[in-house]
């Protein structure tokens, strides 16, 4: 344990695409250096004054290892910000592991219905469309997409998943692929052997067409940046249903875009924007937030 106490300081870049990786491996270090149970909320860290009333000695000393433990955490994730941003996020919550903590985790990793809406858009819209891009870490970036839905209730299980990746392949590897689609129509195919099989594929076009691992490595790193830009998107208000997060033309409540619905949405069922009427100045198309009459509104439509 004395080992694992010694690892050094893991940084965070401040960076929203290396949140995953490296919150995970925070969690790690928390686990080896005692403080696990308190980032996730398992363990309470008292008030220097509730430790003081107790009166069982042997509580009371659980409770001071407990502080200890949150006080060496919080110093390991001031340690750990390399941004002015995260920075004072974690500075906010002062010796407060917990807090501090979730701050972060609110900031990179909300839980909001808006910010579930954003990561349902990233999984639907993540496909391998260019051959060359290297399957398997296609196939990592979904799953830690599907892991990231599980885990704020939305529920992609084994065989949706495999059919959204048959689903989204290019066009070269749908001959080689074509006995996985009979499998999963089964319910015959696992996961693993759909990325094993996926991985043969890759390597067998890469052989054929001659594709050097840099250039391979190229093309991922560019899929990666089409996949940034699609998470710095548009984050005003939609001018049709009035949810934040998308614009009026990419809204799931227009009919013409009803095949970019998930599975499970459920519309608002009250029709568009414009049949709204605004209280402040009584014209239609539009609410008191974003009326133009409005003095507090930071966008006229």
């Amino acid at each position: 344990m004395s080992d694992l106490k010694s690892v050094k300081i893991i940084y965070w870049s401040g960076k929203e695409e290396d949140w995953s990786m490296w919150s995970t491996k925070f969690k790690m270090r928390g686990i080896a250096r005692g403080y696990g149970d308190i980032l996730t909320g398992d363990k309470q860290e008292k008030t220097k004054d509730e430790i003081d009333s107790i009166t069982d000695n042997d509580q009371k000393k659980k409770e001071l290892e407990i502080k200890k433990s949150a006080r060496e955490g919080y110093m390991d994730l001031v340690m750990s910000m390399q941004d002015l941003k995260s920075f004072n996020i974690v500075k906010e919550h002062e010796n407060k592991l917990y807090s501090a903590w979730s701050a972060l985790q609110d900031e990179y990793e909300p839980t909001t219905p808006e910010a579930l809406i954003e990561e349902i858009e990233a999984y639907n819209e993540s496909k391998l469309n260019d051959v060359k891009v290297n399957v398997g870490e296609w196939l990592t970036d979904l799953e830690l997409k599907r892991q990231r839905l599980n885990s704020m209730g939305y529920v992609i299980n084994d065989q949706m998943f495999m059919t959204h990746v048959l689903s989204n392949l290019p066009k070269e590897y749908v001959v080689m692929t074509s006995d996985l689609y009979s499998l999963l129509i089964e319910k015959k195919l696992t996961i693993k052997d759909l990325k094993i099989k996926l991985k043969r594929v890759f390597k067998a076009l890469k052989k054929a067409n001659n594709w050097n691992d840099e250039e391979t490595a190229l093309y991922s790193r560019e899929a990666g940046k089409e996949e940034l830009k699609f998470k710095k998107r548009f984050k005003g208000m939609c001018n049709f249903c009035g949810k934040q997060g998308h614009k009026a033309v990419d809204c799931w409540e227009k009919e013409e875009n009803k095949d970019k619905r998930p599975r499970n949405w459920k519309g608002r069922n009250n029709g568009p924007m414009r049949k709204l009427t605004c209280f402040l100045c009584g014209e239609q198309g539009h609410k008191v937030f974003n009326c133009p009459k409005n003095p507090h509104t930071a966008n006229c439509m």
